[in-house]
Parts: C-alpha cells; structure tokens; sequence
C-alpha cells in the first residue's frame, strides 16, 4: 500500500521540518521542544526504512524498530528538558532524574520482552509491541510530550498558540494508536488524522517567517 509509505515520508520530513524552526529559537523551552521533534522525525526515518525495505523475516523489520524507539525515547528526554524548563533548579533535576530512570528501565524491558513488528499483506506496519511495554510507552509518550505542548504555548501568539496546542496533541493521540493498536481501520484512520494536523503545523510554523509565531515579550 503506497499510501503507509507516503504517510511515513510526511511525517518523517514534516516533523525534521516543524522541529528545525523550533530549534532556531532563542528560547529554551521551544528550543528544546524543537531538539525533541527532531529526534522524533528521524525515530520515524528508520521506521520509514524499515517500511521501505519491506523485510521478509521478522528480525530486521524488528532492528528498524527499535533504532527508531531509542530516537523516540531520545526525544522523549528532550520534551521534560522543554516543559521543566521553568522550574526549580531542584524539582527540574528530580523530574529529569525520574525520565531518565524511566527511558532506562523502559530500554531494559524491551530487551526482555520484544515487540513483534510486521507488515500485513496491504503494506500497513504494525508496531505490535508487548502488552506491558506498550502500556509504559504510551505513558511515557503523554507524560513527556503533553505538558511540553502547553509549555510551549505559552511562549506563543494566541492565535498560534491554539493551532499549535491543538494540532500537537492531535498527533500525540494519533501517534499513540500508531504505536499501540493492531486495529488495521484504526490505524488508516490515525494516519490521516496525524497527517492533517502535521500539515497544520507545516503551514503554521515552517511556510511562515521564522519566528513570526513567538510572543514579543517572552
């Protein structure tokens, strides 16, 4: 199915793209959630190898995988940097602490309970992670990601900050039914949605001025 190829392309350079113009910021919870979309789009590069390798056996469709979740969690690390930003010196270095130990443990169970990753006969990726892990991974995507949109939506225009708060966690729900569900309609369905939304980021933050989004007075 061309179209799971297409999808993965998007959003592989749609978020490179989103996260660039983030990262040239001069603040530093932008700054930082930009790094953190970053590692996200090259998290979705290898998955787009993967997809367009199209590996008969399981285990090298399994490899692309997991480089792309290391990338993931990598950018995970880098939204607690983007949402702790305000805080305390103490309370930030406890919250990066317990992220930390969390990715770490997280890595370890995915070593002692692979996923099972494949590709249907209609060319559409299923993660398929195991029961336990998946569960981790989606918390630890909303626990990092969500509090980081609304982190940077104050630092920017109103108008802008609507489109960004909504179209970002668009794409975290879609992302999450990505990563957890084996529901084949589900999936087409997320991939449309997460692709709108990164279209409204595109349109919003790259095709604009840079910067052009910011609050003056931040």
């Amino acid at each position: 199915m061309r179209w799971a190829i297409v999808f993965f392309v998007g959003v592989t350079v749609s978020t490179l793209l989103v996260g660039f113009n983030f990262a040239r910021t001069k603040h530093r919870s932008v700054r930082y959630f930009g790094w953190g979309l970053g590692a996200t789009g090259i998290a979705f590069g290898f998955w787009t190898i993967g997809r367009i390798n199209n590996p008969k056996e399981g285990d090298d469709l399994e490899l692309w995988v997991t480089i792309g979740v290391f990338f993931l969690l990598l950018g995970l690390l880098l939204f607690l940097l983007s949402w702790t930003t305000p805080l305390r010196q103490q309370v930030r270095n406890l919250v990066l602490v317990g992220g930390l130990l969390y990715v770490v443990a997280l890595i370890a169970l995915r070593f002692m309970y692979p996923s099972e990753p494949f590709i249907d006969e209609d060319g559409v990726l299923f993660f398929n992670p195991h029961g336990s892990v998946g569960a981790l991974e989606v918390g630890a995507v909303s626990a990092a990601f969500l509090p980081a949109i609304f982190e940077i939506g104050r630092r920017l225009r109103a108008l802008d900050a609507l489109v960004a708060k909504v179209a970002f966690t668009t794409v975290l729900m879609s992302g999450i039914i990505l990563i957890a569900s084996i529901d084949k309609v589900m999936i087409t369905i997320a991939s449309w949605v997460m692709a709108a939304a990164l279209l409204a980021l595109v349109g919003t933050f790259v095709v604009r001025q840079p910067g052009a989004w910011l609050q003056a007075t931040h």
